[in-house]
C-alpha cells in the first residue's frame, strides 16, 4: 500500500516537474530570440553605416570588410 501511494506521489511530481519545466524552457527560447528594439546609439560602420553595441562588436563587424568573399 505505502509502494503504490510512493509510486503515485513520484508519478504526479514528475509530470508536474516536466509541464513546469516545458514552459520554463519555452520562455527562456523567448526571451533569447525575440527581437529587442533596435540599436539607436554606439559605434557606427564607416563602410556600411551598421550601428553595433559596442567597440568590440564594431571590430568583429570590420572583420568582415577587410576579408575577400570565398565565392569571388
Amino acid at each position: 500500500m505505502i509502494r503504490l501511494v510512493w509510486r503515485v506521489v513520484c508519478k504526479d511530481g514528475l509530470a508536474t516537474f516536466s509541464i513546469n519545466y516545458d514552459q520554463d524552457a519555452e520562455a527562456r527560447w523567448l526571451r533569447r530570440h525575440t527581437i529587442s528594439s533596435p540599436l539607436t546609439a554606439g559605434p557606427c560602420c564607416h563602410i556600411c553605416d551598421r550601428i553595433c553595441a559596442s567597440d568590440f562588436g564594431l571590430r568583429s563587424h570590420l572583420r568582415i570588410h577587410n576579408h575577400p568573399s570565398s565565392t569571388s
